[in-house]
């Protein structure tokens, strides 16, 4: 049976924090919400999402680390020893106490990253891919010359110089085609497709046809233009 991530998070944040949530049940990846709904809910029922899941996933902002009920949710999985990712929503200062709660865990800053970069990087975490259906293997980018991570996982992603025809914008390089090339995710499986660009498309060194579609293995490495890229899969 497939462990769950509690989700720790202030109900004054689901607006900000629902498309990650939402996609990440898209995506095959269970969670429990951990929320501060009302000061009377079960709190056994409460201390049981912690207990029993696989990891936590803590979403920090202002109005989380000024809620007596997230911050005790913390302790407690803290001293239950569960894996925690601590998500900034927003820059927040935090107290002496939650500084050093949080001093090893894994931090993913999301207001200083795109929102693909900042999914890509929550959904990759070894701790939270335990708490996956199983049903498709997370894909990404990584563009060599910044680090970034680009997420391959809903369905079709387009990528070049315009931004109205493109998911991910390569700005700042002429090279690069108005829709350069396509990745096409169908459960797991990525296949890249050239779209007729004039620098054309390389995988692993070897020009691609235009509009042919070729299989994406893990650590290929693929030029769009003099744009480098690699390729990852994680099986869950």
């Amino acid at each position: 049976m497939n462990g769950y991530a509690a989700a720790i998070y202030s109900l004054a944040d689901s607006e900000k924090i629902g498309s990650v949530l939402n996609r990440l049940s898209f995506d095959g990846f269970i969670t429990r919400p951990y929320t501060d709904e009302t000061e009377n809910e079960n709190s056994a029922k409460k201390e049981k999402i912690i207990t029993d899941c696989e990891m936590c996933v803590v979403f920090i902002s202002e109005s989380s680390v000024n809620s007596h009920i997230i911050r005790n949710g913390l302790t407690q999985t803290v001293f239950a020893g569960k894996p925690i990712l601590s998500f900034f929503i927003e820059r927040t200062a935090l107290s002496v106490g939650m500084e050093m709660q949080l001093s090893v865990t894994k931090k993913i800053n999301s207001y200083e990253m795109t929102e693909d970069a900042c999914y890509t990087e929550l959904s990759s975490d070894k701790n939270l891919r335990k708490c996956h259906t199983g049903k498709a293997p997370v894909c990404w980018l990584e563009r060599s010359s910044t680090g970034e991570h680009i997420s391959l996982n809903k369905g079709m992603t387009n990528f070049g110089r315009l931004e109205s025809l493109c998911d991910y914008v390569i700005r700042d390089n002429g090279y690069i085609g108005r829709l350069h090339a396509s990745i096409m995710n169908k459960q797991g499986v990525c296949s890249l497709i050239d779209q007729g660009s004039k620098n054309k498309t390389y995988i692993n060194g070897k020009a691609v046809e235009p509009k042919d579609s070729v299989r994406l293995a893990d650590g290929d490495t693929i030029n769009f233009a003099n744009e480098k890229f690699v390729f990852h899969i994680s099986t869950l």
